[in-house]
């Protein structure tokens, strides 16, 4: 369907004019709008908390996964011998 033939019909009519007044109301609501505020700041603490945390679950990661895949399947099938 072209535009020509979508403007035309009644409906395609009330769809533009209904695109048309959202994107007027937008631009209207923008110009009021109060400035942005500054981008916050990276506390120190916060980042090296998460820093040694992350570290923490990569150590305790690494002994689990033996421990898992012992659990998760039953030894006669696991072991060759």
């Amino acid at each position: 369907m072209s535009f020509a033939n979508f403007v035309k019909r009644p409906l395609g009519m009330l769809a533009l004019g209904a695109f048309g007044a959202a994107a007027l109301a937008t631009l209207a609501y923008a110009a009021d709008a109060p400035p942005a505020p500054p981008p916050p700041v990276p506390n120190k603490g916060d980042t090296a908390w998460m820093l040694i945390s992350t570290a923490l679950v990569l150590m305790m990661s690494i002994p689990g996964l033996p421990f898992s895949t012992a659990a998760w399947c039953a030894p006669r099938t696991c072991c060759p011998c």
